[in-house]
């Protein structure tokens, strides 16, 4: 789930939204999924399990997808091995603690004047445009966390990563 939280397009979830009867071979089964996401493009039903047991749940899992295929609804089974997936989980973990720091006009407006110019700067520039204006170091860490910069999260952060802004969550930041 902690990678709903830093998903820009994600815009709520909830865990185990609804219980529902599906048909596997004639026999019924009451199903309970993971998490309903509701993104800008809808709503999403996400099933997460083991990936050495996703084969023992095949023909729930197909049931369960045709019966939310049938509602308009996509259906995921998400493995841990994807959610566990490295560096991606190591700075989705790590970018999560600055969520609740809150940004400010002055670092928003720093960040303007760095990267709209040139459309993508490097973490690096970041971190000296926030020291050279006295703004806090942790100031480019809770960007990202907001969302109002865009990094890749698949790979180590480090002071080369490009980072590019992200002007619609930026609209909304003060």
């Amino acid at each position: 789930m902690y990678q709903l939280e830093l998903d820009p397009n994600v815009i709520s979830f909830r865990e185990q939204p609804i219980t529902m009867q599906v048909t596997v071979n004639g026999k019924a089964h009451r199903y309970t999924p993971d998490l309903e996401v509701m993104t800008k493009r809808g709503k999403v039903i996400e099933e997460i399990k083991p990936a050495q047991r996703v084969a023992e749940y095949a023909e729930l899992f197909d049931a369960v997808s045709r019966a939310f295929e049938d509602a308009g609804i996509p259906f995921v089974v998400i493995t841990d091995t994807e959610i566990r997936r490295r560096p991606y989980m190591d700075n989705v973990s790590y970018l999560l603690r600055f969520r609740y720091f809150d940004l400010d006009e002055p670092m928003v407006a720093c960040v303007r004047r760095l990267v709209r110019p040139r459309r993508i700067a490097t973490f690096l520039d970041l971190k000296q445009a926030f020291s050279e204006a006295d703004l806090p170091a942790w100031g480019p860490w809770a960007l990202l966390a907001h969302s109002a910069l865009s990094i890749d999260l698949e790979a180590p952060i480090v002071d080369a990563s490009p980072v590019s802004l992200n002007e619609e969550i930026c609209r909304c930041l003060p």
